[in-house]
């Protein structure tokens, strides 16, 4: 889906932008258009800022192991509103082309975990910076949408976890599950990370997977 030179950690967080529906309809998926991409743009200098302080957090993706989602207390409607428009909002930037756009509703901890993921792999900020600026033209077939939110919790250390359905161009018959983390940063809620769970490939797109 994205350029296969990025190092496989950057790939998956930016693929993970996603967008959701509302529980319980398993057939209907929520995609976010380009215009819902309302935030502000991460400036270069304040990637290098974060890449100049690793974040002491380590990331949860495991690497090869079953994932394991944490124990917690269900979150409210409300709280599950908060994060799935975060989500929304993401993704939408991710339909429009501008990830770096996106970055801004990421945990400055998680950006410094991503940017040292690409330091590992050799790519400086800069041309990640490059990589996500705005430069191409995303088409409808590529957006990525919302198909389910499930079994979202609050965490003992105050973060909200939740399972996200996730498909590519309203093709329910490849469906992805990423758990994604937030963590509230003054009023609003932000990702603070993702474990890619699984891709199911069903044959019949009327069948929900799990």
């Amino acid at each position: 889906m994205l350029c296969s030179c990025l190092p496989r950690a950057v790939v998956a967080a930016f693929v993970l932008l996603l967008a959701w529906p509302i529980p319980g309809s398993a057939q209907r998926v929520d995609t976010p258009s380009p215009e819902e991409c309302r935030v502000g743009r991460r400036s270069l200098a304040a990637l290098e800022r974060l890449a100049a302080t690793p974040s002491p957090i380590e990331s949860p993706r495991p690497e090869g192991a079953e994932f394991v989602p944490p124990p917690g207390e269900p979150a409210d409607a409300e709280a599950v509103a908060a994060i799935t428009a975060t989500q929304r909002g993401a993704l939408a930037c991710a339909n429009a082309g501008d990830r770096i756009r996106g970055m801004s509703l990421y945990s400055q901890d998680f950006i410094r975990r991503i940017l040292a993921d690409a330091a590992t792999s050799g790519m400086p900020v800069e041309r990640l910076y490059d990589l996500f600026t705005p430069g191409g033209w995303v088409r409808p077939s590529d957006y990525v949408g919302i198909l389910a939110v499930r079994e979202a919790r609050v965490l003992p250390d105050g973060r909200i976890g939740a399972f996200f359905d996730v498909v590519t161009g309203n093709d329910p018959s490849v469906v992805e599950t990423d758990f994604v983390f937030f963590v509230k940063v003054r009023d609003r809620w932000l990702i603070d990370d993702f474990v890619l769970v699984d891709i199911q490939i069903s044959d019949d797109p009327a069948t929900p997977t799990s």
